[in-house]
């Protein structure tokens, strides 16, 4: 009987011995495989943070420079703007100045003319308008305005300058805009990659 009663137990302890047995295997099974695959692991989700990071730092100058450029483009819409109206002036002043310079050749031509010898334009013998004084005042203008002309076109030379000047800028921000985006592009099939 007694050896009966240890029989039992000893099937009981063999049975809780299978039982344990199998809770290991399972609990084997469970945990990762090596210390190897979990560093593997963690280089993975070091890689995806260090992307992450970097996308970060990409959007916030992606950002900046979305800024410059709507500065850049004020600017030369500004600029555009104002070389619109100095060319309107120009052209204005233009207009005078060959005005004032057909009424100055006109001058010239009275200067020239003698009582009753014929007009080189008209081939009249008298000549009432030929000693008017008021018109004296149109040379000095005519002067006025030239400068006037000139200093316009320096400016406008100016402003055509600053603005393809600007454009030079435009054009890189635009570049660097265009690498930063292409950057943010690539990098989730990166991710991806990293996870298979």
């Amino acid at each position: 009987e007694n050896e009966q009663k240890l029989a039992e137990q000893q099937q009981v302890k063999k049975a809780e011995l299978a039982m344990v047995a199998r809770e290991l295997n399972a609990h084997e099974q469970a945990r990762p495989a090596t210390w190897e695959s979990i560093g593997k692991e963690k280089e993975e989700i070091t890689g995806i943070k260090n992307i992450f990071l970097k996308q970060r730092a990409s959007k916030a100058s992606l950002e900046a420079l979305e800024s410059q450029l709507d500065t850049l483009i004020q600017t030369i819409e500004t600029k555009k703007a104002a070389e619109k109206l100095l060319k309107e002036k120009k052209a204005a002043v233009a207009i005078e100045l060959i005005d004032l310079e057909n009424k100055n050749s006109g001058l010239k031509l009275r200067e020239q003319l003698r009582p009753g010898q014929p007009c080189p334009v008209c081939g009249a013998t008298e000549h009432p308008l030929a000693d008017n004084p008021d018109e004296s005042d149109d040379v000095i203008r005519a002067e006025v305005i030239k400068n006037a002309h000139q200093q316009q076109e320096q400016e406008l030379a100016e402003l055509a300058a600053e603005i393809a000047q600007l454009t030079g800028s435009f054009t890189i921000l635009v570049e660097n805009q265009k690498n930063l985006i292409g950057f943010d592009i690539k990098r989730p099939s990166e991710i991806s990659d990293g996870l298979m």
